[in-house]
């Protein structure tokens, strides 16, 4: 069971539709994507199936990079992914986006 964090704004998107819409309403194929508070990945694994050249997940919760970094080993090795563990406003990517 995960809870939200009120003080980190958190809110889990869970409609499976709408994660489906959000993803392919974007142009993801091929190029970088950044994701701002993925959370336990929900969003994520829909981008992913959408071929991006790379996804960045930045995510300020220790909790949520604990579940994210499970994902990443046990069902997304081969995505071309990388987790940054800080504050989205402190994050400089180290390419174009």
């Amino acid at each position: 069971f995960i809870k939200a964090k009120k003080s980190l704004g958190q809110n889990f998107l869970i409609d499976l539709t709408i994660l489906d819409q959000i993803a392919t309403a974007l142009m993801i194929q091929d190029h970088n994507i950044l994701e701002i508070g993925p959370g336990y990945g929900a969003l994520t694994e829909h981008l992913i199936a959408q071929s991006p050249r790379h996804l960045d997940l930045v995510e300020l919760d220790p909790d949520m990079i604990e579940i994210l970094s499970t994902r990443q080993r046990e069902e997304w090795s081969q995505a071309p992914l990388s987790i940054h563990h800080q504050d989205i406003l402190s994050y400089v990517p180290t390419y174009p986006l």
